[in-house]
């Protein structure tokens, strides 16, 4: 007998959900696997994304753009921040592999502070956020130490080069990393917690060897007074101003206590 020829199959839409339904839209490259509302999804994401590059580029620029250093010189003043972080990992190498009082430790790190001077000189144009006064003094009893107290610490006192040095490499060494990779959470983090371990060592260290070098016999009165105003700062100032700072953005910075917000400080 003759055929029956079936009716052709009638498509039938798949249920959607209520309110989800997607618009027809071309699908972009890459997408074309996708159902409809995942690519509107996936478009979403890229606009997102995109968007994001594009603030962090923006307030790159609005950051740039206030600095005192342009172009070229500020590359070479931003070269010098690998440059320093290179430099006291050395100084810390020397420090674990060499007797104390590590004489081979003392050159490289006051060459090294010469470039923290350059970073002070910075903030002075405001080409570099940060405490003026705390940069100024800090450096000034570094510079202090490694040109007139370690190289007069009396051998039997030695181990006061190792606390002193030690402690300025590790926070060294913590802190660049923060500048040579810009918005690396893990590099903010180091660079605030570390200084809560090696500041009140650092800072103890380099005033009791201030103290022995003020009692040697042969010291004379000017000396006697820079060492006596560092003693001060170190004893007084260090522990009631410095350190509590350090402590809050530390603990901040962990989570363990509430950083204040700005914005809403700006309202009221």
């Amino acid at each position: 007998g003759p055929r029956t020829v079936p009716p052709a199959a009638v498509p039938v839409p798949s249920p959607r959900r209520p309110g989800r339904h997607a618009p027809q839209l071309e699908s972009p490259a890459g997408l074309n696997w996708l159902p409809a509302d995942h690519q509107l999804e996936q478009v979403r994401s890229r606009i997102t994304f995109a968007g994001g590059i594009i603030t962090a580029a923006a307030s790159t620029t609005m950051a740039e753009s206030k600095r005192f250093f342009t172009g070229p010189s500020a590359v070479l003043v931003d070269l010098l921040n690998p440059i320093a972080l290179a430099g006291w990992s050395y100084v810390a190498y020397l420090v674990a592999t060499s007797p104390p009082p590590h004489e081979s430790a003392i050159q490289p790190a006051l060459a090294l502070e010469l470039i923290c001077c350059v970073e002070v000189l910075r903030m002075v144009l405001s080409d570099l956020p940060g405490n003026l006064v705390l940069g100024a003094v800090l450096h000034s009893i570094r510079l202090l130490a490694l040109t007139v107290i370690l190289p007069r610490t009396d051998p039997a006192n030695a181990w006061l080069a190792t606390a002193v040095l030690g402690a300025w490499a590790a926070t060294e060494v913590s802190r660049y990393p923060m500048y040579v990779v810009k918005g690396l959470g893990v590099a903010r983090l180091l660079r605030m917690v570390v200084p809560m371990v090696t500041f009140p060592i650092g800072c103890g260290a380099e005033a009791y060897s201030a103290y022995l070098v003020f009692v040697q016999p042969g010291t004379t009165p000017v000396l006697k007074g820079a060492l006596g105003l560092m003693i001060a700062v170190n004893a007084l100032l260090g522990p009631t101003m410095a350190y509590p700072v350090i402590m809050k953005k530390g603990l901040q910075e962990m989570g363990i206590i509430k950083k204040k917000d700005k914005s809403k400080s700006k309202k009221k």
